[in-house]
C-alpha cells in the first residue's frame, strides 16, 4: 500500500463585501510599473491623477505627501491601493508575462511601499488588488481601451496614458471595495 498524500486545499478567505456608499477616506490608487499611473480620490470623488516614474523615489514621495496633505483638512484617513504583480498564463499553461516585467513591477511596488513607510504611514493601510479583480468589477473584464474610456468619463477629462487610466479604474474599484473598509478604523456609534 503506497502512502500517497493528497495535498490540502488552501481555503480561500472570502473578500469583504462591497459597500454602497463611497468610503470616508482619501485613497491613493497606483498601477505599479516603471511609469506608474496614480489616482487620488477623496470621499469617493475624483481629485486628480497623473504619471510618475517609480525609479524616482522623490517623485513618488511627492505624490504620497500630496495625498496626505489633501486628507489633512478634514482628518480623513489615507489608504494606499497598489496593483499586485501578476503573471498571466498562456493558452498552454506557460507564462505569457515577461519575467523582467514581473521584476520591474515588484521593484516599483517596493519603491511605493518604502516611500509610504518613510512618510510615517501605517503599513496596515495598504491594500493590494489583482488586476483581474478590479477589471471584472469596474469594466466587466474588458481590456485597455475600455480602461481609457471609463477613466476619461469619470475624470471628466481625456485620460490617454494607459497606466493612468488603469490607476483611475483601480480607484473606482477602491471607492466601494470591502477590502478598503477592512483597513479603515471602525467608527464607533454615538
Amino acid at each position: 500500500m503506497s502512502a500517497t498524500r493528497t495535498p490540502k486545499r488552501r481555503i480561500k478567505k472570502p473578500a469583504p463585501p462591497a459597500v454602497y456608499v463611497p468610503h470616508n477616506a482619501t485613497i491613493l490608487s497606483v498601477d505599479t510599473a516603471e511609469k506608474a499611473g496614480w489616482c487620488l480620490t477623496h470621499n469617493g470623488g475624483y481629485v486628480f491623477s497623473g504619471m510618475v516614474r517609480s525609479s524616482n523615489p522623490a517623485a513618488v514621495s511627492d505624490v504620497i505627501k500630496m495625498a496626505i496633505a489633501h486628507a489633512a483638512p478634514d482628518g480623513s484617513h489615507v489608504v494606499l491601493v497598489l496593483e499586485k504583480p501578476h503573471a498571466q498564463r498562456g493558452r498552454r499553461g506557460g507564462h505569457r508575462t515577461n519575467i523582467a516585467t514581473l521584476v520591474g513591477m515588484g521593484a516599483a511596488r517596493g519603491t511605493w511601499l518604502t516611500m509610504w513607510k518613510l512618510a510615517v504611514m501605517p503599513a496596515s493601510r495598504v491594500v493590494s488588488v489583482a488586476p483581474d479583480v478590479w477589471r471584472r468589477r469596474v469594466m466587466g473584464g474588458q481590456g485597455a481601451v475600455a480602461e481609457q474610456v471609463v477613466a476619461s468619463a469619470w475624470a471628466k477629462r481625456e485620460v490617454t496614458q494607459p497606466d493612468e487610466a488603469a490607476a483611475c479604474c483601480i480607484a473606482q474599484w477602491a471607492r466601494f471595495a470591502g477590502e478598503v473598509v477592512a483597513v479603515l478604523p471602525k467608527v464607533q456609534p454615538c
